[in-house]
């Protein structure tokens, strides 16, 4: 069976490129990378990830919970031939980036939780008004604190707390020194997000069309996931 490890992240690139080799950007004045996509997150129970990144975090569900499907083109994507997969998204406020959550059943999964110095471990900075609120919801919904003494630290003009979510990964809070005040676009608590953290994964080592897109799923040198879309 193929294996997933269910706390990986694979951070989504929109390209306008005709191959996953990309020229070097001494070769070109333009960047391959025409936009950012989603963060996408691999868990071990949707319902549960979906408490804690919703109801603790704020994020806004922007599409009902998908049921299991299988899809024989993101098997070949991903590699994982006889998986199942359901997921939804997140939609960040005040930011283009939306947190996809992807579960996958008939394979075999094996959770990892790196730590934080760990080559390839990867982190979801979030923006917030209110880190003590925020950080008490997230803790109430499974957050794990890993910041030494439990806390908030200040750095420069700055409070941030580092913690994990219920599949180990980590989530990076920061609250500016004094809050940031609301937007039309962001009035709540979270107002922005990004996330920080190779040979083709996908089968045949050629992008493959789905709809109108060409997609590639690509593994860094330090096994962070990037998907690759071109759009026509």
């Amino acid at each position: 069976m193929k294996l997933v490890r269910t706390a990986s992240a694979c951070l989504v690139l929109c390209w306008a490129l005709g191959s996953v080799q990309a020229p070097s950007l001494a070769q070109t004045t333009q960047s391959p990378v025409s936009s950012l996509g989603n963060f996408s997150h691999i868990v071990a129970n949707m319902d549960r990830s979906v408490e804690f990144y919703r109801d603790g975090l704020g994020l806004e569900l922007s599409q009902p919970l998908r049921p299991f499907e299988a899809n024989q083109t993101i098997m070949r994507l991903g590699n994982i031939m006889g998986a199942q997969t359901r997921y939804t998204a997140l939609k960040v406020p005040g930011s283009t980036m939306a947190v996809e959550l992807i579960e996958y059943q008939g394979i075999d999964r094996q959770p990892a939780s790196p730590r934080f110095q760990d080559p390839g471990t990867g982190t979801l900075t979030v923006s917030v008004r209110d880190l003590d609120g925020t950080l008490a919801r997230l803790k109430q919904h499974g957050g794990r604190v890993i910041t030494v003494s439990g806390a908030p630290a200040e750095i420069g003009r700055s409070r941030i707390v580092f913690l994990q979510d219920p599949d180990g990964f980590i989530v990076e809070l920061a609250q500016r020194i004094p809050p940031s005040a609301a937007t039309p676009d962001a009035p709540g608590d979270v107002f922005g997000a990004s996330f920080g953290g190779a040979p083709v994964v996908t089968i045949g080592g050629e992008p493959m069309n789905m709809g109108p897109l060409r997609i590639a799923v690509v593994r860094d040198p330090n096994n962070l996931f990037l998907e690759l879309i071109q759009r026509p």
